[in-house]
């Protein structure tokens, strides 16, 4: 998908939908586009991406994770949870959604459990320790 790699995401998702027109059974077709339409702001199209990415490909770790973004974009707190701890279980090297459940978690006034998956995290991967102090400090803000 050409256009993708030159930030053109309407015309990525168009050509992912093509695809997928012609072969419903590309699995990464369906995360790709999932992927665009989250980053581009369409929510529901992204969950319903992921969703059909998951139906296809159950143990696929990075779908469960960034369908758990997409639900707190969404607001579906408790969703994107139980993604992000099924990505955990799937992948417990998975830095990203340690910090990302930790981030609800917190957010959320589970300190103690966000706690924990920082530790987690930065254990495994020290420099996500700056990332993660950064963001709790506009979570707190706001």
């Amino acid at each position: 998908m050409a256009y993708e790699s030159t930030h053109d995401a309407p015309r990525a998702i168009a050509d992912y939908t093509r695809a997928l027109g012609l072969d419903p059974s590309l699995v990464i077709a369906w995360y790709n586009r999932g992927n665009l339409r989250l980053s581009s702001g369409e929510i529901d199209s992204a969950l319903s991406d992921f969703d059909e990415t998951l139906a296809r490909k159950p143990g696929f770790v990075m779908a469960y994770n960034n369908r758990g973004i997409a639900k707190v974009e969404k607001g579906d707190i408790k969703g994107a949870l139980a993604d992000f701890t099924e990505a955990i279980r799937l992948d417990p090297h998975l830095t990203e959604a340690y910090v990302n459940r930790g981030l609800v978690r917190f957010h959320e006034g589970l300190k103690a459990e966000a706690e924990q998956d920082f530790a987690q995290s930065i254990g495994m991967k020290p420099s996500l320790k700056d990332f993660i102090e950064t963001r709790l400090s506009q979570i707190s803000q706001k």
